[in-house]
């Protein structure tokens, strides 16, 4: 089988909102100048159920697939602040991750063939953070449950903000 990496970022020192740790994938092989493609954590001969455990703050995932497992990716460091996920793909999981009740930032990525959809958590750190859910310019496609997104029916402010999304 493949490579267990679920404690890889599991244990590690968090990034700050002006210093986020960046984990990125589609480098050219070359020269690593270039991000022109993606990298992929395929769960389809690995030990791990979950993909990626990112036990840390503040971290930014860019051009990145993950795909075939239980859970793709679990978001679960200390505060549970200031996650980025930009230009991702999450592909036939039984189940994409939970999500942290502090705003978290989803631009340009792809849900495709999981069971259920993205439930933005209802909390009352959107207040106190100053700062809610935004979610941009994403696909969600063949979701089991046909949940698309869902968004508390009372969150408060600031408001969670979705736009340019096709479900």
């Amino acid at each position: 089988g493949g490579a267990n990496i679920t404690d890889t970022f599991n244990n590690a020192t968090s990034g700050t909102l002006a210093n986020p740790i960046t984990i990125s994938g589609g480098w050219d092989t070359t020269a690593m100048t270039s991000q022109s493609g993606w990298t992929v954590f395929d769960a389809v001969s690995a030990t791990a159920t979950v993909g990626l455990v990112v036990g840390c703050d503040f971290v930014t995932l860019n051009h990145l697939i993950f795909t075939r497992f239980n859970t793709a990716l679990n978001l679960n460091g200390s505060t549970k602040k200031g996650y980025i996920l930009s230009n991702c793909t999450f592909t036939s999981a039984a189940g994409l991750f939970t999500l942290p009740s502090h705003s978290m930032t989803i631009s340009s990525c792809n849900f495709l063939n999981l069971v259920g959809g993205i439930s933005i958590p209802q909390t009352t750190n959107y207040n106190t953070d100053g700062t809610a859910y935004s979610i941009s310019s994403c696909t969600m496609i063949g979701n089991t449950s046909g949940d698309g997104f869902t968004v508390p029916a009372s969150i408060g402010s600031p408001a969670v903000t979705i736009h340019d999304c096709a479900v």
